[in-house]
């Protein structure tokens, strides 16, 4: 019989060259052997996928494998047309699920096909039918003759060496044993789906089993089985073992080679393993897997490729009965995260890899993978966009994204995220880093900034760099999308050269000046000098919340009291002909200004701001300069006086 299917292929391959040959005449233009060869390639292929067999063959007299589809011999891509383009159409319907109608025209629906087949099998995805993808789909198309077994009884029909089916055409049926809902704890394994597949009028070899799952099998099973009449006789495991059909996963049971004699039944049954510890969880506790039509495929005596069931679809659910909970992740700011920083940008140059910002993540009933982080920034004497030139995600010391844009929140955005509308961000995207469960891995942010001089060439005044939220999106094990944020609020100082005034303490105190009760606030202020030495007259120190400035021991009214004096001292070094101290660059020196404040008269509450430091480039310049504090880190207590 196989000698006289090849002799009919042969007759239908010259019989169509003929047909070609008289179609050509026509045309002014003969064709050439290498075209007519190509034709008949074609042809051969095309042949081959309607008989559901190949020429190519390995092996030798037992185990002998052919292939359903024959690479076409050349490049095929969109625009291409012909019978190897409806070859492989067939080819991408019965090996990759796909759905294309054999038209032989490469037109979108087959470039998409090749996409994902390409991608199904780790290959570069560019819809091209190449040689690689086309070595795949052969691959994919393999089918085995089986080596002799106890159930093969001999006769006449298809051999295949030593192994005889016998019989001519026959057919199988499928019926459904057992199927529904199963329940599967934690490191059990559990037969999800039965059924019986009987012979008629011939010996039937099975050599191909499907299954599909809606979820990625691997995630939820150890094993995925194939047993045939109590014997396990083939497993599926890992990530690799599967193939994705849209939003699918084929469990795939190749060269499965069990012969059913003519007239009698097998059972097969599909059992999964479900390993005692899962790296993650589930947010939907429930797999289903279905046996669909043409899911099984065979050989008959006759050598014919069958298909089955025809239209019957069987359907098992796996419950797992809420043993998994829903992966999930926290974000916090970690403890050394930078805060109140003083960033000094160089005049002339850029200023790279400033750390404003130090988070965790941890990863909470779940292994996790970040996906995206946006982080919101702003400042307030200069455009955001004019000051920062790039920003870095790092986990450590490791670079992960970088971004150069900036983006504005919109309303959508504003309505799904923590931010407010028109913030501005910076998001790092693609950020594909894995979070094992339990775990906590800390991130930074870091910052590249213009140069003074390029955000302003008129002078660099003092300005306040904001981190204001941070937004961490992630997906669980599920590969659901989580999310988590913080608010950060912190505000870094940004200058070119001046000074930095940080607060070291604020005590209130109720004190007796010549027999007036009085309140006694203490300002302790570290005063910091980058590069360049500046000075501070101490007679037009500070200047206070109503705007008046004094030094030592001026009077200026606060609140409903009068200031009676302020006195002020330094350990920086004082020139005391200019009544001015120094503070020489790079210097720290300390700074208390005590303010006593009292009426004689009046009783009530009193409290002092300092809201600015003067100080100056020289000696005699020691006022032109002006460091702004206020609310609410200069703002003394509340104290009440009562006279």
């Amino acid at each position: 019989m196989t000698n006289t299917i090849k002799k009919t292929a042969a007759g239908v391959i010259l019989a169509a060259v003929a047909m070609f040959g008289v179609a050509t005449t026509t045309s002014a233009q003969t064709p050439t052997i290498e075209s007519l060869l190509q034709m008949i390639a074609d042809l051969t292929a095309q042949l081959n996928q309607l008989q559901g067999g190949s020429s190519n063959t390995t092996g030798g007299s037992c185990g002998v494998t052919t292939f359903g589809y024959t690479a076409p011999g050349m490049t095929l891509q969109q625009g291409s047309t012909g019978p190897a383009v409806s070859a492989l159409q067939m080819a991408l319907n019965n090996y990759a699920g796909a759905n294309l109608v054999t038209d032989g025209i490469f037109g979108g629906g087959t470039a998409q096909a090749v996409r994902n087949f390409q991608t199904s099998r780790g290959l570069a995805v560019d819809a091209v039918f190449g040689p690689a993808s086309a070595s795949a789909l052969v691959a994919e198309s393999a089918m085995t003759t089986p080596c002799p077994t106890d159930n093969n009884t001999g006769g006449t029909g298809t051999t295949g060496g030593s192994v005889t089916l016998s019989g001519d055409e026959g057919l199988f049926e499928v019926m459904d044993i057992f199927s529904g809902n199963t329940e599967i704890k934690l490191g059990q394994a559990e037969v999800v789906m039965e059924f019986e597949v009987e012979a008629f009028d011939s010996d039937i070899q099975i050599d191909r089993v499907d299954f599909f799952f809606d979820k990625r099998p691997w995630l939820y099973f150890s094993e995925v089985n194939l047993w045939i009449d109590g014997s396990k006789v083939s497993t599926l495991s890992g990530s690799n073992a599967f193939t994705q059909s849209g939003s699918e996963w084929r469990a795939r049971f190749n060269s499965v080679g069990h012969v059913i004699n003519q007239d009698d039944v097998s059972e097969f049954a599909l059992q999964l393993v479900v390993p005692s510890s899962l790296a993650g969880t589930r947010a939907a506790d429930d797999v289903t897997a279905e046996l669909r039509p043409e899911a099984l495929r065979g050989i008959d005596g006759a050598g014919f490729t069958l298909t089955g069931p025809n239209a019957q679809t069987i359907t098992s659910t796996v419950d797992f009965d809420d043993v998994f909970g829903e992966g999930d992740i926290s974000v916090s700011l970690s403890n050394n995260s930078p805060q109140a920083a003083n960033i000094v940008l160089n005049a002339t140059s850029q200023t790279n890899g400033v750390q404003v910002l130090v988070f965790d993540v941890e990863a909470v009933d779940s292994n996790v993978e970040v996906t995206d982080v946006w982080v919101s920034l702003d400042t307030d004497t200069y455009d955001l966009e004019d000051v920062l030139r790039r920003a870095y995600l790092f986990r450590g010391n490791n670079q992960i994204r970088q971004t150069a844009t900036i983006d504005t929140i919109d309303a959508a955005e504003a309505a799904a995220t923590p931010f407010a509308l028109n913030d501005l961000v910076v998001k790092f995207a693609n950020v594909d880093f894995d979070i094992s469960e339990g775990s906590t891995q800390s991130f930074n942010v870091r910052l590249d900034f213009f140069s003074g001089n390029a955000i302003d060439n008129a002078g660099f005044d003092l300005t306040t760099l904001s981190v204001g939220q941070v937004l961490v999106v992630a997906d669980n094990a599920d590969f659901v999308d989580v999310s988590d944020d913080i608010t950060v609020n912190e505000d870094h100082n940004l200058l070119v050269e001046g000074i930095i005034v940080e607060r070291v303490g604020n005590i209130a105190v109720m004190a007796n000046d010549a027999d007036v009760t009085v309140a006694k606030y203490t300002f302790e202020l570290d005063i910091t000098a980058y590069e360049s030495d500046f000075f501070i007259s101490r007679d037009e120190l500070i200047a206070f919340g109503d705007g008046t400035t004094l030094g030592e021991d001026d009077e200026v009214v606060a609140s409903a009291h009068d200031i009676l004096s302020v006195e002020i001292s330094s350990n920086a070094s004082l020139n005391n002909l200019n009544n001015t101290w120094r503070i020489n660059k790079g210097e720290t020196k300390r700074f208390t200004v005590e303010v006593y404040v009292g009426d004689a008269v009046a009783s009530g509450t009193s409290r002092v701001t300092l809201n600015a430091i003067n100080y100056g480039p020289a000696v005699n310049n020691a006022t032109g300069l002006t460091f702004t504090m206020g609310l609410p880190n200069f703002e003394s207590p509340t104290m009440f006086i009562n006279n």
